[in-house]
């Protein structure tokens, strides 16, 4: 590794909308894929754009060294270049174990015959937005929390982006890990790193930052081969389209009142129980943002499950509540916490609704004909609680054995 010179609102209308939304447009994707694959729609359709595919760089990515930049000067220097560059790859390292907002330890970019470790700790990465909001695509790999953490650090993201996981996705492959592309695409074998390594540590040791390195040295290289096969099968547009939607809701931020739905056990929920959940978990994100620590600190998914489905009326109550932590809640704190139990059990009209699944579906049908008319087949990704992807035949007996 080479270092330069140190100079140089409501909770029903919410929520019932959140799952009329998540339950219509599976289902739609679903309908116009099977319509699509008996009418021969799938197996017809062409590429009717220009697609670039961009060489990796001049010289065998094994022979870059990688640079350190740790001061300001340099990095606007890197911006100027990189904002120029067609494309690049680029990877974080972070810790989030303790904390709510993860914390970035490191930027990894890979472009030309370059390959870069920004050093964050001391740096203003608002200057990185010039590249962000140029023209050049970026290159992840499972890039959610990548997006996340930039946005937070740079302000923005950048505006367009390949995902090496979705699109291995598109051509048959189960989200795979970034050491199994490189395996079975590459030939490439990285270096196993070590998953409870302190990013933070300074100076940090040269297996750190081989590893780092490894994670974008051959991202450019996956990029080519990717795009290629993409092509060939002419699923290339169906890949754009999912990093198209991929990006736009990595940029959203979550609103508190939707935190209960990453609560897989509060979908399970009567009516009311789930109104409990909502607020509760709208409750618990707000406080762990304003505390900036794991919403697990303030209260357990299984406690707060537990509590909803119990709806505690005195303290006494929630020490028989699973997986509560009731030294934490006595006195106001606790006060506080059935209060908002109670609240939710004055106001009914608050709680969630459960979208009529045959009637949402029915609609759905009778509205079918008219979108494969258009042609609007679509991107075939099919999501699952907004985060499990099917590909390929998966999502094809998946799709059957739901319809």
């Amino acid at each position: 590794i080479r270092r330069p010179p140190r100079s140089t609102p409501l909770y029903s209308s919410a929520a019932s909308d959140v799952y009329k939304r998540q339950y219509q447009n599976s289902i739609l994707m679903l309908l116009i894929l099977l319509e699509g694959r008996k009418a021969g729609f799938l197996q017809d359709a062409r590429i009717t754009m220009e697609i670039q595919i961009y060489p990796s760089s001049n010289m065998n990515s094994d022979l870059i060294d990688a640079e350190v930049v740790d001061d300001q000067p340099e990095l606007i220097s890197i911006v100027e270049e990189l904002s120029k560059s067609d494309i690049y790859a680029i990877d974080t390292e972070f810790h989030r174990e303790k904390t709510y907002f993860a914390k970035l330890a490191l930027i990894q970019l890979r472009w030309s015959n370059r390959l870069v470790i920004i050093d964050p700790l001391n740096l203003d990465l608002s200057v990185l937005s010039k590249v962000f909001l140029s023209n050049s695509i970026a290159v992840f790999h499972a890039g959610s929390q990548d997006l996340e953490i930039l946005h937070r650090a740079a302000g923005t993201v950048p505006r367009s982006i390949f995902d090496t996981q979705i699109a291995a996705g598109f051509l048959g492959m189960r989200t795979p890990s970034l050491s199994s592309l490189h395996e079975n695409l590459l030939g490439v074998k990285l270096t196993k790193g070590d998953r409870l390594t302190d990013w933070f540590q300074r100076p940090l040791k040269e297996s750190q930052l081989q590893y780092a390195a490894s994670d974008v040295r051959y991202l450019l290289e996956l990029h080519q081969v990717l795009t290629e096969r993409l092509i060939k099968l002419k699923r290339y547009e169906w890949a754009e389209a999912e990093f198209v939607t991929f990006l736009e809701k990595r940029q959203k931020v979550i609103d508190p009142k939707d935190a209960w739905q990453r609560i897989k056990e509060a979908k399970h929920l009567n009516k009311q129980a789930r109104g409990v959940a909502q607020a509760l978990a709208e409750w618990r994100e707000l406080a762990a943002q304003k505390n900036d620590i794991p919403n697990r600190y303030i209260m357990s998914d299984l406690a707060l499950v537990g509590i909803a489905q119990r709806k505690p009326t005195k303290l006494s109550d929630l020490k028989n509540i699973r997986g509560f932590d009731y030294a934490q809640y006595q006195k106001e704190k606790g006060q506080h916490l059935l209060k908002i139990v109670e609240k939710l059990g004055e106001d009914q009209e608050q709680y969630v609704e459960v979208v009529n699944s045959e009637e949402a579906k029915q609609k759905l049908i009778e509205n079918t004909q008219e979108l494969m008319e258009r042609g609007g087949f679509g991107s075939p990704t099919f999501f699952v609680n907004g985060d499990d992807m099917y590909f390929g035949n998966d999502r094809i007996q998946l799709l059957e054995n739901i319809l």
